[in-house]
This record gives structure tokens, sequence and C-alpha cells, in this order.
């Protein structure tokens, strides 16, 4: 999420309730529908997580459980306006979405029906006009409040992992740095080398293979240095033991070994290095190389995410002064949704961080 298209609670609460006055409420409901798009395609990337699967006992045991307290809370007819708007805007479709999701697996005609009938019941609601407009004109506070609410949490959970880009950024600047002291198979040592691009001296892809030094013509092809650390890489995993490798970029940019070596070695005072040692480089990159290379990432990311925290303080605070009937169904709905070991909070993280039980 960059700062362009971030809106905290306070700016979006008051663009919102200045839409109301206005009569021009649609534009932020197009902008929901398109947040619940968002979310709705996150959904759908979870089905095919294995932990979804209901042959497995304990997930269809608690999946029951999760029908069994959606049937009871549907039992429960709301009239008020906004609480039906709360539904209609802020749940009916991502349940639509995770019900449809489990029903796929159910092989049962009559677990089908049961689901079936939670679905129609939340549809229901998403079926039924809600006038924020005139609602507006009567009450504009708690209107504002609802959507504020809806959007705020909900536009965060669509872009959460925008919010987190950083932290990758971090780990695919490093990875092309260096690697951290471990122990290495064949298959994650070329696992990391595909990750990064790894190249021979020649930039060519490289990718370790013991037989790699017995062909005379590449070994000739090649620098002193990176043949030698070949033959260190063959021998560290035959000994078994840990090492670590610093990354050197060629010419064009492309991406070669510059040394490997072992714990042993790490200590050590090598000539290449002068007077500093494999420990002392490795601090220097993680000392001043890479903050250098990160700052401007991780400074954007840390503003915005404190505006995050603030935002969310802020919301739960107005939210804790208002006695609204939806938000105690909320509530009750956000707790079902928690309890349970199923994977499904995702959607709901921020709703339930502001909202409280």
């Amino acid at each position: 999420m960059s700062n362009n298209d971030w809106i905290g609670y306070t700016n979006l609460a008051l663009n919102i309730e200045q839409s109301l006055k206005l009569g021009n409420i649609s534009n932020q409901l197009n902008q929901l529908t398109s947040i619940n798009t968002a979310m709705l395609g996150n959904m759908k990337n979870l089905v095919n997580i294995e932990v979804y699967k209901l042959e497995q006992a304990e997930n269809e045991k608690q999946f029951k459980q999760l029908l069994f307290n959606l049937k009871k809370f549907v039992k429960t007819k709301y009239d008020d306006p906004l609480t039906i708007a709360l539904l209609k805007n802020g749940h009916c479709k991502m349940i639509d979405s995770l019900l449809d999701n489990f029903q796929r697996e159910l092989t049962s005609f009559e677990d089908k029906e049961y689901v079936e009938s939670i679905i129609d019941s939340f549809n229901e609601y998403s079926s039924t006009d809600v006038d924020f407009q005139t609602l507006g004109e009567k009450n504009i506070d708690d209107v504002t409040l609802l959507l504020s609410y809806i959007m705020f949490t909900d536009q965060i959970s669509a872009k959460v992992k925008q919010l987190n880009e950083h932290i990758d950024d971090s780990d695919r600047i490093k990875a092309k740095i260096y690697t951290p002291m471990q122990h290495w198979t064949i298959e994650s040592l070329n696992t990391w080398f595909d990750n990064i691009k790894l190249c021979d001296t020649k930039g060519r892809p490289f990718k370790y293979n013991p037989n790699v030094l017995k062909d005379d013509q590449w070994l000739f092809s090649q620098k002193q240095g990176f043949v030698n650390d070949c033959y260190k890489i063959r021998y560290y995993l035959e000994e078994g033991r840990q090492f670590q490798f610093i990354f050197k970029r060629l010419p064009d940019k492309k991406i070669t070994i510059e040394h490997v070596f072992d714990e042993e070695r790490q200590t050590k005072k090598i000539s290449f290095f002068g007077s500093q040692t494999f420990q002392s480089e490795a601090i220097r990159i993680e000392n001043e190389v890479l903050p250098k290379l990160l700052k401007d990432s991780q400074s954007s990311s840390d503003v915005l995410s404190s505006e995050v925290e603030t935002s969310l303080v802020e919301l739960s605070d107005v939210l804790k002064k208002s006695n609204a009937e939806w938000i105690n169904v909320e509530k009750k709905l956000l707790n079902i949704m928690y309890d349970t070991s199923l994977p499904i909070q995702g959607p709901y993280q921020y709703r339930k961080q502001v909202i409280g039980d």
C-alpha cells in the first residue's frame, strides 16, 4: 500500500460524513465493493490449502461446530437498518464465499443442504436495500461510524500483504548479498541459487553439481577463486559442516559467489579481507550495506505502519463510546469466527482488534 492510496480512519470518516451531507455516498460504496472484491480474491486462494480439506477428522469436527454456531446466529432476525447494513456490506459475500469453499468438500447431500440454508439466510440480508442517504439524515454519526469501521478495517485486510512488503524486500536484498551460516544440502543450495539467479564467473546460470568439478572445459573457463569455492562446497557438504556464502555482482549486474567459508574459517583473518575477518565482513554488510539499500523502503513502511496503528486506536476509542446495536451483533459474529481452530480469521483480524470481545 503506498502513501498515495492510504486513507487513515479520521480522514476516511470525514470523507464519508461529507459525502452523506452532500447526498453522494455512492463513491464510498463503490470503493467498499472494490475492497470486498480484493478480500474475496484472497479467500479463494485459501481453499487450496491442505488444512481446509475436510477429510481431516479434526477439521470436519471444527467445521460442523462452526456451522452450528452460524445456524444459531441466523435464527435471530435483525431489523435494525444499520445491523442489516453491517451484514450486507461487511459479511454476506465473505461468508458466502467461505461456506461455498467448504461445501465443495462435503459429500453428504444433507450436509450440503444444511450449509445452503445458512448461506440463504445471510443472502436475505444481502438482497435487502439499505438507503444510507436517508439513514444519514436521521443519524449521520452512526452511519459514518459503521461505514468507516467496515471500510477502514477491510482496506487493511485487503492490502495487508503490501503493508509487509518491506519485510519481503529486506529478505530478497539480503539473499543476494549473503546467506546465513547453516547446514546445506545440494537441494537447498540450488533453491537459494535459483531464487537469486546465481551465475558462474562467465555470467551463465549456475547450479551446484559435484560433477561440475569433473568438467575440464567448464573448470578452465572459470576464475580460480570460483573453482576453489566449488571445491569448498563439496568438502563442506561431505563433512556435514555449516557454511556461509557472500555474493558479489559481476560488471553486468549478475550475481556470483565471492566467498564461501565454514564456522572454523569465519573467525580467522584471511588475506583478501586484510585485517578483517569473514565475521566482521558479515557484520559490516548487516550494519552498513543493508541499511543503505533498505532505507527508503523501510522508512516509508515504518511511517505507514505507525499511521495504521494510530488509526486503529482512534477507531477503537470511538467504537467504545457508541451504544449502536450493530456493534454487539458484530462482536457476536466475530466471536463465532474466532471460536474455531480453522484458519478463517484473516479477513476479520483488524475488526476484532478494534471492536474487542
